[in-house]
């Protein structure tokens, strides 16, 4: 029969065990809760048509997810905008605890957050983005993800694509993904720039690399990058295949990147 000393440290024990699993198990749940909404916000945006939509589309999309007027917003896609919308979307506690005690980040509280932003022009929708913010360990870059809808000719990546540009860099601590999408774009082009992918927030490891937010533009963009036209003009190691690690910009590790945005894009072949 255990001592009562001996059976206090096994109790101590049993609940130190635990306390890490019931931890990440609640960090799970509160980042699919918050995870099916940023999906369900990221669907109502990816219908918004600029020089389409009116003010009465942005409108019910603002009243659903709790959004406001913002008159300080401003885009110099749109400069002439004379209404603007702001939703923001957050686990605010999971967030909270990420920020104040950074080792829970290790057992799924790690701060991340959405937002739209809808700009307007005499009741038509002249700009509209989401974006999502990712963070990782403490003194790693921050994860950013990006989908610009914008009028035409106001696309500002190469203009060899015109209605669909990405790019990528690694600007003060964040390594962000930009993806702007134009009304002429193909749909194949439209569905790209809006497949955002959220599930490595809620997997163990989290969400390691800006890739893994954006599978199909990133998929898309290295593809660009081994074009003779784009080697010829940025040459073989400076595209914007790049991905963001420790706070440097690296090309090495392009092969599995690009093999993870592939699998992604086609998941019956990624057990091949």
């Amino acid at each position: 029969m255990a001592t009562p000393n001996v059976a206090m440290d096994l109790l101590d024990r049993d609940f130190e065990l635990h306390v890490p699993f019931v931890a990440s198990l609640a960090a799970f749940f509160l980042n699919l809760h918050t995870q099916r909404e940023m999906e369900a916000l990221l669907l109502a945006t990816r219908a918004i048509r600029v020089g389409e939509s009116t003010t009465a589309d942005v409108q019910r999309i603002v009243e659903r997810f709790g959004g406001e007027t913002d008159k300080r917003l401003y885009a110099s896609n749109c400069p002439s905008a004379d209404a603007a919308y702001d939703v923001r979307l957050a686990a605010t506690p999971l967030n909270r605890i990420g920020w104040t005690i950074p080792f829970a980040r290790r057992l799924g509280f790690r701060p991340w957050g959405v937002g739209a932003v809808f700009l307007l022009q005499q009741g038509h929708v002249c700009y509209a983005q989401y974006s999502a913010v990712v963070e990782r360990a403490v003194g790693e870059p921050i994860l950013m993800v990006s989908t610009t809808a914008l009028p035409i000719g106001s696309m500002s990546f190469d203009p060899k694509y015109p209605h669909y540009g990405i790019g990528v860099r690694l600007h003060r601590g964040a390594c962000r993904l930009r993806i702007e999408v134009g009304p002429e774009a193909m749909p194949t082009e439209q569905q790209h720039s809006f497949a955002l992918n959220f599930s490595c927030v809620t997997s163990v490891r989290g969400c390691r690399e800006v890739s893994q937010l954006a599978p199909v533009a990133w998929a898309d963009l290295v593809s660009r990058s081994k074009e003779k036209s784009w080697i010829a003009e940025h040459g073989q190691d400076q595209g914007w295949e790049a991905y963001c690690d420790n706070g440097t910009l690296r090309t090495s590790h392009l092969r599995r990147l690009t093999l993870t945005a592939l699998n992604a894009q086609n998941p019956r072949q990624s057990g091949r």
